[in-house]
């Protein structure tokens, strides 16, 4: 469950995300994803592979999430939009990185010592990210991941 602050600021970013969502947004959290140590060896050049693959990959079928991302719920779809913190006002949205229908996406929380960490999956990709702002809610209206 989302704690009060977790909730006002999820209220605040509403206004900055609502314009790239078609619908009324249900819930939206932010993620930040973990990079494997493949790609952090990449280092400044991960920005080049990240262009590389939006140019040949659809909306519909990304390979890989934005470091950090809000995922937008609505009624019939989830939107991941990446994004950058404007202090305490609101979010920047840079771009639309991915569209799933509402059940395309899957997710699931593990809690850690330290991190709460939630794995979240699609047809052709997958990911592993920290919990930000609200995650926990957002991934609480997403289905579970499949068995296997």
């Amino acid at each position: 469950m989302a704690s009060e602050r977790e909730r006002l600021a999820a209220e605040m970013w509403r206004i900055d995300v609502q314009p790239w969502v078609e619908q009324s947004i249900l819930e939206l959290g932010s993620f930040h994803r973990i990079v494997g140590a493949g790609e952090a060896m990449l280092g400044p050049w991960g920005v080049l592979a990240d262009a590389l693959m939006r140019r040949t990959r659809p909306l519909a079928r990304p390979g890989r999430l934005p470091l950090a991302f809000i995922l937008a719920v609505t009624a019939d779809a989830v939107h991941a939009l990446e994004y950058a913190p404007r202090a305490r006002e609101g979010v920047k949205i840079r771009r639309e990185a991915a569209r799933w229908p509402r059940g395309g996406l899957r997710a699931e929380v593990r809690e850690g010592e330290r991190d709460t960490i939630v794995a979240l999956e699609w047809d052709g990709g997958s990911a592993r990210c920290r919990a930000g702002i609200n995650a926990r809610s957002v991934a609480q209206l997403l289905p579970p991941l499949r068995e296997g």
